[in-house]
């Protein structure tokens, strides 16, 4: 588990930011909640006693990210993939928040804040074990300077100027002139300690990483910058006040998200009625048309008619195969399933062109006769041979293993198996578990390289630091 813990100075003091806070995640949620396939439900939103800091409100709220997801990860996702659960205490100025994935159930995202009014000097406000302490990263941020810096105007402390309260612009070095003047009176600092964990072989550190760097950092960032410019929105309102806003959002949004979800209910009910009445249509056509072949057939034709559309019928031809004299390896399993589509293109026109016959009804009683019953038999065949062709296997997964730069030449042999059966293990339970269609038709196979480590290895355990 990666434990990162972020120091945030805010020109305003602690009871300002309280409101602050509360405002952003009430605006938050209403922007959010836009359309179909992004939003938050409010679930609850409680007082609780004797919890986490003590007494305070609890949150359950569900995020819906289908939107922020490109439409290749969407596809391959199963629905409850696109959902994230929080659960937040919030016993200003303390508070907890808990993420969790009900698709990745060993992910897990846990921020626990203080707010102090002081410059971010308290060296373990959260209580850690010197573990922790030693595992911890503590990095300042500041609303002004730290990048990325503000890319929308209105969101920039450097430009932002409060018509009620008369702050603003923050200058470079803001903290700077408050730390030398010491007015502990002008300022807060949000303590925050987050907690990533993604449980995975092979990627739990790069996830966890990439979840501190790049979503957390950012996030917390922008946040903070937002509560500073949006002050002249939250000016003056009370905690009863905000209260009001957030029973009114919970019933909104979840007014929104019941919308939502019932035009996806008809969206889908419109698209399986038009899947039912183009089948319906189909299967009309179908037996049209096999009672207009059934009519047909019972005429008798004569061969003169059928040679008669025979050079339409061979006006599609398909070009025989190069072959090379010189060699033996001719792929005449390719050339039997070329002359069995040719079969079949030849008896499909059979069929279509006995439309365009003009039967004669004066044939004579002596001529020879045909039927279609062969043509379709020749059909029949050369569709079976297509079906039994097929191969079951639609996906070919190849490792190539090589080894890792512990390898050496005696752990290399056991080193690829066991590795290879662990990933086909977990491979074959998250399938199993979450994408039953594809089941059965995923084939993985080994394919084994020489260790790119092993000499190396080896060079570097016979040296000595005393020389040769």
């Amino acid at each position: 588990m990666l434990i990162k813990e972020y120091r945030i100075p805010v020109p305003m003091t602690v009871d300002e930011y309280r409101i602050a806070q509360l405002y952003m995640i009430v605006k938050k949620s209403r922007e959010e909640t836009n359309s179909s396939g992004s939003g938050v439900e409010i679930i609850k939103n409680e007082p609780y006693t004797n919890g986490p800091g003590g007494n305070g409100q609890y949150t359950f709220k569900i995020y819906h990210i289908e939107r922020h997801l490109p439409g290749w990860f969407k596809a391959i996702l199963p629905a409850n993939a696109m959902k994230i659960e929080e659960e937040a205490w919030n016993a200003y100025p303390y508070t907890k928040t808990r993420y969790r994935c009900p698709f990745i159930d060993r992910f897990l995202l846990e921020v626990e804040t203080c707010y102090q009014a002081d410059f971010g000097t308290q060296e373990n406000i959260f209580n850690l074990k010197p573990q922790e302490i030693e595992q911890r990263v503590v990095e300042f941020l500041d609303i002004v300077q730290s990048q990325p810096l503000a890319d929308i105007p209105t969101e920039n402390p450097a430009i932002f100027r409060s018509e009620k309260t008369d702050r603003g612009p923050l200058s470079s070095d803001w903290f700077e002139q408050i730390k030398k003047a010491n007015r502990k009176e002008s300022i807060m600092c949000a303590y925050k300690l987050c907690r990533a964990e993604f449980r995975y072989w092979g990627m739990q550190s790069r996830c966890e990483r990439f979840i501190h760097e790049i979503a957390l950092r950012k996030t917390i960032l922008r946040a903070h910058r937002q509560a500073w410019c949006w002050q002249d929105e939250y000016q003056g309102l009370t905690l009863a006040d905000i209260r009001r806003l957030e029973d009114e959002t919970q019933r909104e949004l979840n007014k929104r998200m019941a919308q939502f979800q019932n035009e996806n209910i008809r969206l889908s009910l419109s698209l399986q009625n038009y899947e039912n009445e183009n089948s319906t249509k189909s299967s009309d056509s179908t037996n049209n048309i096999n009672q207009s072949l059934t009519i047909k057939r019972s005429r008798q034709m004569s061969i003169d008619n059928i040679n008669a559309s025979r050079p339409r019928i061979n006006s599609f031809p398909v070009p025989p195969l190069p072959r090379d004299e010189t060699h033996d390896d001719e792929f005449f399993d390719a050339e039997s399933i070329i002359e069995g589509i040719s079969n079949l293109r030849s008896s499909r026109s059979i069929i279509h062109s006995v439309e365009d016959i003009q039967l004669n009804d004066s044939i004579n009683s002596g001529s020879q006769q045909s039927s279609l019953d062969d043509d379709e038999r020749i059909y029949g065949l050369s569709a079976s041979d297509d079906n039994s062709n097929k191969c079951a296997i639609e996906i070919l997964i190849l490792i190539f293993y090589g080894g890792n730069i512990f390898s050496t030449e005696d752990a290399f042999v056991s080193a690829k198996k066991t590795d290879f059966l662990s990933f086909r293990s977990t491979f074959d339970t998250v399938m199993r578990n979450h994408y039953l269609h594809v089941e059965g038709k995923i084939a993985i196979r080994f394919v084994e390289c020489r260790s790119i480590c092993i000499e190396a290895i080896n060079l570097l355990n016979n040296l000595s630091p005393y020389g040769a």
